[in-house]
Formats: C-alpha cells, sequence, structure tokens
C-alpha cells in the first residue's frame, strides 16, 4: 500500500510493503526504536496500531525536504518518489 506523507517543501509517496523495506526505513530516517516497538514490530501490528504509526510519520517527514527523503529511502531500497 502505498502511503502519502508531507515533506517540508511537498508531498512523497513511500511503499514500504515488506518488513525489510520498514525496518530500512526506520533507520534511514532514525527511528531504529520503532523497530522494537510492540505496537510496531510486524505488519499485523503496525496495521491494529495504524493511527499511532501514521501520527510518527507525518511528524518526522514534516522535518525533511522531500529531496532528502527520497535520496535517504531510496539508498535503502524502499519505493519513494515525491
Amino acid at each position: 500500500m502505498v502511503k502519502f506523507y508531507e515533506a517540508k517543501n511537498g508531498y512523497i509517496s513511500i511503499g514500504a510493503n515488506h518488513q525489510h523495506q520498514y525496518v530500512n526505513m526506520c533507520k534511514a530516517l532514525g527511528l531504529e526504536h520503532m523497530i522494537e516497538d510492540e505496537r510496531f514490530v510486524d505488519h499485523a501490528a503496525r496495521s491494529v496500531n495504524n493511527e499511532a504509526l501514521r501520527s510518527i510519520f507525518v511528524q518526522t517527514f514534516k522535518s525533511f525536504d522531500a529531496e532528502e527523503i527520497e535520496t535517504k529511502l531510496s539508498r535503502v531500497g524502499v519505493p519513494v518518489a515525491k
């Protein structure tokens, strides 16, 4: 599933649908603590806690330029586009 988020200077779409993509995205964005967080530890947990997860990502992505997010996530194999 593709999600859209607002960055400092535009919008990005992210398609981190697999566990390794989620883990890589968290690491690339400095959110390593979310990898072991019980609410987000796997796809099922993230689905149940989607509102909390999205809230964290909304705040995080607003702190980066769209180009910076695209570069960071592309480097670690996460589908992303401005």
